[in-house]
Order: structure tokens, then sequence, then C-alpha cells
């Protein structure tokens, strides 16, 4: 008996994968520049934003609004980061001034406690800290945050990046890992922050964020459904 087409599917596509010749590292390398290409336009036109350095919280803006288009799969134009930078300079610069502010605040503390000799300023050297880490961990996520909600405030924003750091502890530990090992790598290779490296730490945390957020809002959903259900069985007892 002749074997079905979906029979011979599997096969015939196995053999046309070991027939294909293995991709060249000239050819991977290709396909990874043509990737990144938009990446390094983005970084670019940040780098020429931050410039006059007063700008660098709008500039920031500029480069996290082009990455959501860019991992939204929209294809962002070398004036994205401009578009973001024009339209959303002053939210950007509100979100700035508010983390650096905190964090000039809680690095005092922590400062201030390290001088103290007593036993309870161990213990609230020790907090400061901890708060230091988890704003650090939170503004990670509340940048792309600002602009993937529709209620563009800043404290929604720093809630919601509050509630990925918190729901998926894992996640935030892992993207700060990375963020800090690329920002070291990056400033041991001075030029890659002109070319790559703010905008690929961007990627990674917008990105991460888009899943964090599809996750949470299943879970929650799924959660909702159990609660209905339960609520359906109390009233047929």
């Amino acid at each position: 008996m002749p074997a079905s087409p979906s029979q011979e599917a599997p096969s015939v596509k196995a053999e046309n994968r070991r027939d294909q010749p293995p991709k060249k590292v000239k050819d991977r390398l290709g396909e990874l520049l043509t990737k990144a290409s938009p990446l390094v336009k983005i970084n670019f036109s940040w780098f020429l934003l931050s410039l006059p350095v007063v700008t660098i919280f709008p500039a920031l803006g500029g480069l996290y609004h082009a990455i959501l288009s860019f991992n939204q799969q929209e294809t962002p134009g070398s004036d994205s980061a401009w578009d973001g930078f024009k339209n959303f300079w002053w939210l950007s610069l509100q979100w700035g001034l508010t983390v650096l502010l905190v964090i000039a605040a809680l690095g005092s503390a922590l400062w201030f406690f390290n001088t103290l000799n007593q036993s309870w300023a161990t213990y609230a050297s020790a907090t400061a800290g901890a708060l230091l880490f988890l704003w650090t961990a939170i503004n990670q996520f509340s940048l792309p945050l600002l602009f993937m909600q529709e209620e563009k405030r800043v404290g929604v924003a720093i809630r919601n990046g509050y509630v990925v750091a918190v729901r998926r502890p894992l996640i935030a530990l892992k993207t700060l890992l990375l963020t800090i090992i690329i920002a070291a790598l990056g400033t041991l290779l001075a030029p890659s922050w002109v070319l790559i490296t703010m905008a690929l730490i961007a990627h990674i945390q917008t990105r991460t964020a888009l899943k964090a957020v599809a996750t949470i809002r299943s879970q929650d959903a799924d959660s909702d459904a159990a609660d209905a259900h339960r609520e359906r069985f109390k009233e047929v007892d």
C-alpha cells in the first residue's frame, strides 16, 4: 500500500534539512547584522540626542519608545527615536527625575548609615540597600511600561514595574544581571555605547516587560475564571 502524503511529508522534510548545507559563519554574521541594524540606528539616534546632557532623560524616552515599536513588529524609521523624544520629552523627564531623586535619597541614606557605629545602623543600612536594589529592579521595566500602558502616568508605570518585579522575581533578577553584564562589556568597549549597547539593554528590558505582562494577564485571567467557577458551584449548593 502506498504511503499517504501525511506519512511521506516528515521524511521528505528531514531529507531536505539533511541536504541543505550548514550555514557558514559569514552567513550567520550577515543575518545577525541585518537583524541588529535597526537597533544600531536607534542607538546612534539616542546617542546624538543625549549629547547636550540635559536631554538625557527625553533621549531615553525616545530610545525606549523606538525599541517598543521594534518589539511590536513595527519597523522603526531613522526618526523613530526623535519622534519619541519630541512627543514624550516631558513625560520622560518626569520619569527620569523621579527615579534619580529616589536613588539619590536612598544612596545618601545608605552612605549616612554606613558612617555610624551604632548597632541599629547596620539594619538601617541593610534596609536602605535592599530598597535601592528593589527600586533599581522596578525601574528597569517602568520606562517601557510607561509607553505600553494606556494611562501614561509615571506613578502608574512605577506601580506596574513593581508588580512585574514582585510577581516575576527571577525574571527581574536575570534581566538586571544581564543589564549589568552588557553595561560592563560596553564600558570595556567604549565605542559600543555609540553603536549598540544602550539599544540592546532597552531591547532586553522592553521584551522582558512585554512577556511578563502577557504572562501576568494570562495568570490573572485563569484565576478569575477559577473564581467564577467556584462562585457557580456555591450558587448550586
